[in-house]
C-alpha cells in the first residue's frame, strides 16, 4: 500500500477533485492524504463559486501530512490563485518528491474559470517543473502551449512546447478525449512520442474524467511502474471505472495492471 497525497480543490458533487481522487486511490488499493486548496460549489451543470481557502489553513494541512507521514507519490489539481499556488510550491520543493502528477486545471467543464491568469506563471515557471508529468488536456493544452490544439499532429507540437517552455518537467501527457476525429493522448518525455489510443469514448456529460485518470497515474508511479506503464495502467482503470460502454479494452493497457 502506498502513502498518496492529492492537493486539489473539493467537489460537493464527489465526481471530481478531492472526493475522485481519494475514491480513485482507495479503489486502487492505496491511502490517500487531502489537502484542501479551494471549496467549489457547483454540479453536472453550473459552478456556484469558488472559494480558495486562507493560505495559513493550506500550509496548517500540508505541514500536517509531511511532517508525519511517508509520501511516495503527490497529485496536484485544481490551485484557484497565485497566492495558493506559490504556498504549494515552496512547501513542496523543500520536499523533492520523485513522483509528482500535475493535472492544470484551469477551468470546469462549463467552462468557468477555476484558474487565475495571474497564477499562470506561478504553474508553468515553479510547479510544473517539480513535475514527473503534466496531464493537460486540449484547452489546458492551448493555454499552456499558446496555440490551437485540436489535432493529433497540434497535440504533438503542444506537447513539445510544454515541454520546453516548462524546464524541468518530466514529461508532458496531452489527452485527446474531446478529439473530433479519434481519441489519442500523447506523452512527451523529452526523447520520444508515445501515443495511447482510447479504448472507450466517453460521453461529454461524465465529469472528473482527468481527475481519476491523474491520481490512478500517480499511484502505479508509487507503485513503482515506468511511466508509459503507468499511463497505460491508468487509462485502463478509468476505462473500467467510468463504465457504460462495450468496447473491449486494449490487452496491452489491461498487462500492467497488478493482479
Amino acid at each position: 500500500m502506498a502513502n498518496i497525497l492529492t492537493i486539489a480543490g473539493s467537489d460537493p458533487s464527489g465526481e471530481a477533485g478531492i472526493q475522485g481522487d481519494l475514491q480513485t486511490m482507495r479503489a486502487l488499493g492505496h491511502r490517500g492524504f487531502s489537502v484542501i486548496t479551494t471549496v467549489t460549489a457547483q454540479n453536472d451543470v453550473r459552478v456556484y463559486s469558488v472559494n480558495p481557502v486562507d493560505t495559513t489553513v493550506l500550509s496548517d494541512q500540508l505541514r500536517a501530512v509531511l511532517s508525519h507521514y511517508q509520501i511516495d507519490a503527490v497529485k496536484i489539481g485544481l490551485l484557484g490563485t497565485k497566492q495558493i499556488a506559490y504556498q504549494v510550491y515552496r512547501i513542496l520543493n523543500e520536499e523533492h518528491f520523485k513522483n509528482i502528477v500535475v493535472d492544470p486545471v484551469l477551468r470546469s467543464s462549463s467552462k468557468a474559470v477555476l484558474l487565475e491568469s495571474a497564477a499562470l506563471p506561478i504553474l508553468t515557471s515553479f510547479i510544473l517543473p517539480l513535475s514527473r508529468v503534466v496531464t493537460p488536456n486540449l484547452d489546458e493544452a492551448e493555454t499552456l502551449a499558446g496555440m490551437t490544439v485540436r489535432t493529433q499532429e497540434q497535440m504533438k507540437e503542444a506537447a513539445r512546447k510544454i515541454y520546453d517552455l516548462c524546464k524541468g518537467v518530466g514529461a508532458v501527457l496531452v489527452k485527446g478525449g474531446h478529439l473530433a476525429d479519434s481519441r489519442v493522448d500523447i506523452l512527451y518525455d523529452g526523447q520520444q512520442l508515445h501515443e495511447f489510443p482510447a479504448a472507450k469514448v466517453y460521453p461529454e456529460k461524465i465529469r472528473g474524467t482527468g481527475c481519476i485518470l491523474s491520481s490512478a497515474l500517480a499511484a502505479f508511479l508509487a507503485q513503482g511502474y515506468g511511466l508509459t506503464e503507468a499511463v497505460w495502467a491508468a487509462k485502463a482503470f478509468l476505462d473500467r471505472t467510468v463504465g457504460g460502454h462495450e468496447e473491449k479494452e486494449d490487452e496491452e493497457q489491461l498487462s500492467f495492471i497488478a493482479s
